[in-house]
């Protein structure tokens, strides 16, 4: 007890600061950033900045083992001295092998209590990360505007699913990955997965499309595609693949939801959980050195223009709705296909349990962070008015 109170205070300040800067972001007129607060607050607490600026009291705080790592370099610098005096003093044979063996032994202990050490400090926070990324999930159900939890059409889902993870493996060829790898398969799951929320302006749009149920449903379908992905994971050997049943939870929760309800989840998502995840998933990240630009780069335009060209393809083999306007397919593909908030959920969960190492998990939540910010510019292209009769409904962030 007296070492997880620590990490839990931890923990909570981190989310505190994230909630704060989303606010300042959404004073400032930037409602959709709320994500972006998050990976911000996370770098700034993270071994990024707060790690070198105070690199042992963030050693102790956020990674914990303090005693077990001191150990350690203690016995590896012994060793290495050692090594050096029994070169320079001639000493060989049996003495210098058994000592040798003592002291290689006594470092493996030490890596092994370090290892048990360290994930048992890491243990609050990777229940939190995995609670709150149910959590997101089942808030963006809840504050959904959606008429029916059913999924389809099958052919709509699978292109709106399977182009951009298709593509994510090409790209992750590409960077020097196993495309097949449980990680990998992993990666394919949150950035080819369904959204769970549609924002209510998207909504309105898609609505004034006469797109709308065909919106949700295809969203319905490409989350059970994802979900595919991760149980595919599994198959190949990762932990992690029960990330499958964070997406698949809110199939749970009943078609209809009271419209108080709604307008409290939506304000509880985009204000609390949005950027409290985001922050704790790259909170023991380096930014710095453990992540990839190019694999930023591609997981963001596979995120936003990947989901949105393999809806369009979708759309053209199921039957365009009938938008009454040229071009209405391809703001339909944009407007339905923003599931940021279903990758940053999945990939929270990826890293909290392990199967979704630091580049790889550091690049999800930018990319899904950087779509989200971009949500205005989806509403931009679509060049309609859109002023939702309902306006007094908060708005929900995907």
């Amino acid at each position: 007890m007296a070492q997880i109170l620590p990490s839990i205070s931890t923990l909570a300040l981190v989310v505190g600061l994230s909630v704060a800067l989303a606010w300042a972001f959404r004073r400032a007129g930037f409602r959709h950033g709320g994500m972006l607060a998050g990976l911000l607050v996370g770098i700034l607490c993270g071994p990024t900045i707060a790690g070198r600026l105070m690199p042992e009291t963030w050693t102790t705080v956020v990674l914990g083992a303090t005693d077990a790592r001191i150990e350690l370099q203690a016995a590896r610098s012994e060793f290495t001295a050692w090594r050096t005096a029994a070169a320079s003093t001639g000493l060989e044979g049996k003495a210098l092998a058994a000592a040798s063996i003592e002291r290689r032994t006594t470092i493996a202990d030490l890596e092994t209590r370090l290892a048990e050490e360290t994930v048992a400090h890491a243990r609050p926070w990777s229940v939190c990360l995995v609670a709150g990324a149910t959590l997101l999930v089942l808030l963006s159900r809840i504050a959904t505007r959606a008429s029916s939890g059913r999924p389809g059409p099958a052919g709509l889902a699978a292109w709106a699913s399977v182009l951009p993870g298709l593509t994510t493996l090409v790209a992750l060829r590409l960077w020097g990955a196993d495309p097949f790898s449980g990680q990998s398969l992993l990666i394919v799951a949150c950035v080819s997965c369904g959204s769970w929320s549609i924002s209510r302006r998207s909504n309105a749009l898609l609505r004034r499309l006469r797109a709308g149920p065909l919106a949700w449903s295809g969203n319905r379908g490409a989350i059970l595609v994802g979900g595919g992905w991760a149980v595919a994971a599994g198959v190949v050997g990762t932990p992690a693949w029960s990330v499958a049943v964070v997406a698949l939870v809110p199939f749970l929760l009943p078609a209809t939801i009271r419209p108080r309800l709604r307008k409290t989840a939506a304000r509880l998502l985009e204000s609390v959980v949005i950027p409290g995840i985001a922050a704790l998933a790259v909170l023991r990240i380096e930014a710095m050195i453990e992540t990839s630009i190019f694999l930023i780069v591609v997981l963001t335009i596979v995120a936003g223009d990947g989901r949105a060209f393999g809806w369009l393809i979708g759309l053209r083999f199921e039957g365009v709705p009938a938008t009454g306007r040229r071009g209405g397919s391809w703001v339909v593909s944009m407007l339905a296909s923003d599931a940021s908030s279903t990758q940053l959920a999945l990939a929270s969960a990826g890293i909290a349990l392990g199967g979704l190492g630091a580049a790889a998990g550091f690049a999800l939540v930018a990319s899904a962070a950087v779509v989200q910010a971009l949500t205005p510019l989806r509403w931009w292209f679509a060049r309609l008015d859109s002023s939702p009769t309902d306006g007094a409904e908060p708005e929900t962030t995907d």
